[in-house]
């Protein structure tokens, strides 16, 4: 893909300043929308936009460290820039664009994050009700942490930390549970913890003895590109399946979605920076789950020139202006 060099002129809407100090273009979006500082530069008709997902068309990126207002003026510097990267990066990895002006490590393939879990089999789910832990040993008293939804509220992820009391029963202060998704013991217990439905006293599920988590699944390769990431399944579960990271920008991030059986498909709206955790508890234990990375990038805008271990930081890199 040919690209410009930065000691040459361009003109490009109201292009007006020498190109190595940065240029400013006198009306940045036909969008009506800002700019993010470091923010990378989608070519918009006659003017700019930030960029959108897997971008061809890049110019560059917002020179200054601070926001551009809707329709005001953009400098902007491409070749050897610093700009905000949606993901983590190592030095001289490919750079693809992401929404909402940031740049993201390209995938050059598909990733696999979980593999084929399987479901962890949580039963009599509360459906509206409270849930209750309990310990069968009296000297048992860690937290006890439970993620689920909320009834008629599918796509919100709440969760609630009580404190077991050995063998009595702790209710949670939440009484309109729909689905529980994850449970974690800040501790191995002496006993097995049970966790049930609280008005039929019915067992979601049990933490045995030397164990700490029911329905949580682990990931490794937890990059999650600055972009949505997608899951399957090997059979017809519609059921609940929550991923854990963080956001972009760097902030703490969730996003809740159902399997549409064996159809690979995104996993919500929301991008991951990273991802860390897949709570799967709602799901049968005979559903294998995969959760993947976006589906590989066309267009690569440049070359990181550092490393980064975390969402959100502003990256040093080489991005070349598109003629494309």
């Amino acid at each position: 893909m040919p690209r410009l060099d930065s000691k040459l002129s361009h003109s490009l809407g109201e292009l007006v300043k020498e190109v190595d100090t940065g240029s400013t273009l006198a009306t940045i979006t036909a969008t009506a929308a800002t700019i993010r500082a470091r923010g990378l530069l989608e070519v918009s008709s006659a003017n700019v936009k930030e960029s959108t997902v897997d971008a061809a068309d890049i110019v560059g990126v917002n020179h200054k460290n601070e926001e551009v207002a809707i329709s005001g003026k953009c400098e902007f510097d491409f070749n050897d820039v610093d700009v905000i990267c949606g993901s983590p990066v190592a030095t001289l990895d490919l750079l693809s664009s992401r929404a909402d002006g940031y740049a993201g490590k390209t995938v050059a393939s598909q990733v696999t994050m979980v593999n084929g879990v399987a479901g962890g089999n949580f039963a009599n789910q509360p459906a509206d009700d409270g849930v209750e832990v309990v310990s069968d040993n009296v000297n048992d008293d860690t937290t006890v942490t439970i993620w689920g939804t909320e009834n008629g509220d599918a796509s919100t992820l709440f969760s609630e930390i009580v404190t077991l009391n050995g063998t009595t029963f702790v209710p949670t202060v939440k009484v309109d549970w729909d689905n529980i998704v994850a449970v974690e013991l800040g501790a191995s217990q002496a006993g097995t913890i049970t966790i049930r439905e609280a008005s039929g006293d019915a067992a979601i599920t049990t933490i045995t003895t030397g164990n700490t988590k029911a329905g949580i699944s682990e990931i490794t390769s937890d990059n999650g590109f600055g972009a949505i990431p997608r899951h399957d399944a090997d059979g017809a579960s519609v059921l609940t399946v929550a991923l854990i990271g963080t956001a972009p920008d760097g902030s703490a991030h969730y996003s809740v979605d159902v399997l549409n059986g064996t159809t690979e498909e995104d996993h919500g709206t929301k991008r991951f920076g990273t991802i860390t955790r897949c709570f799967l508890g709602a799901v049968a234990s005979a559903t294998a789950v995969t959760i993947l990375s976006a589906i590989a990038d066309t267009n690569v805008i440049g070359r990181s020139l550092a490393t980064k271990t975390v969402a959100g930081a502003v990256l040093h890199a080489y991005i070349p202006m598109s003629l494309s």
